[in-house]
């Protein structure tokens, strides 16, 4: 399969109305792993945008040590994108911040998903939250389905990035 279709069809993967959530894996500087369920935002590089709380556990090891692991899929396909990469704190109040606040909350009401935490935002004080862009080194597809179009990886998987 052409790398430009298995782009597209991950894209698309990773932007259906109900994939809402990751996991994103976290790491202290001396190997303390931590594993938590996000909102995402993807855009069309493949960089994952997400938000926490700044008392948090992945908040805290990200910004002692900003490598990160990510994984999408959680069926009912057989399919999976796991990458591994770098997450940077978006500058607090910037509009970089305020955009991905609002392309999150966009994908949540567009499934009908009217979770907590982000859309009670505007009631945390402003310094609670942290925005994050976690750009992969490595993104991978890991496809196990027989019937939508990718080839099946079980012996290998396709790299995206």
């Amino acid at each position: 399969m052409e790398t430009n279709t298995i782009k597209d069809t991950t894209l698309n993967f990773l932007r259906e109305k109900d994939r809402l959530t990751a996991v994103l894996a976290t790491a202290t500087m001396t190997g303390e792993s931590h594993a938590a369920v996000v909102y995402y935002f993807v855009d069309e590089d493949f960089n994952f945008y997400f938000l926490t709380a700044t008392n948090t556990k992945k908040h805290q090891n990200l910004l002692a040590n900003s490598q990160a692991a990510i994984a999408i899929g959680f069926g009912p396909e057989q399919i999976t994108i796991q990458g591994d990469g770098t997450a940077t704190l978006i500058e607090k109040a910037s509009d970089e911040e305020n955009h991905t606040i609002a392309l999150i909350k966009k994908r949540l009401q567009d499934s009908n998903n009217e979770t907590w935490p982000v859309f009670q935002l505007d009631t945390f004080d402003a310094e609670s939250i942290a925005v994050f862009k976690f750009t992969p080194q490595s993104l991978h597809l890991l496809n196990l389905e027989q019937d939508n179009g990718l080839t099946v990886t079980t012996d290998d998987v396709h790299q995206i990035i």
